[in-house]
């Protein structure tokens, strides 16, 4: 099954690090990228996305996940911060997202995280 993966940051460098890194592996294919939260949503119900990376730097980060929550669409929703805080994580859940890493964390398992919130999982980092 090859999961289709929307990433959503306000930094290009970004997106296209992690666009890298997911094409590498062959059971993901990055169907769309959105700098913005009104391009995030947008893209997101034109697309359908498995799962969206959202930084959680991204200004209104948590208004997407909220947003697209309430839309009731089947995508799964990982937050990806530079400050992996308790406080961060539980925000991120409470905003509907059913994954939270850490930036720091190493490739394999940022990898490992998207398949198993791709597959119905959970995920959040222990890294506080």
């Amino acid at each position: 099954m090859c999961l289709k993966v929307q990433l959503v940051s306000g930094e290009p460098q970004l997106r296209a690090a992690l666009r890298s890194l997911l094409e590498r592996e062959s059971d993901f294919v990055v169907v769309s990228e959105a700098g913005s939260a009104v391009e995030a949503t947008r893209a997101a119900a034109m697309v359908r996305p498995d799962v969206v990376i959202i930084d959680a730097e991204l200004h209104d980060a948590l208004v997407v996940a909220r947003t697209l929550r309430r839309r009731r669409q089947r995508q799964r929703i990982m937050m990806l911060s530079g400050q992996p805080t308790a406080d961060a994580a539980s925000s991120a859940l409470s905003a509907g997202a059913t994954g939270f890493v850490s930036k720091v964390q190493p490739p394999r398992v940022l990898i490992g995280a998207v398949r198993a919130i791709g597959r119905g999982g959970s995920y959040v980092c222990p890294t506080w």
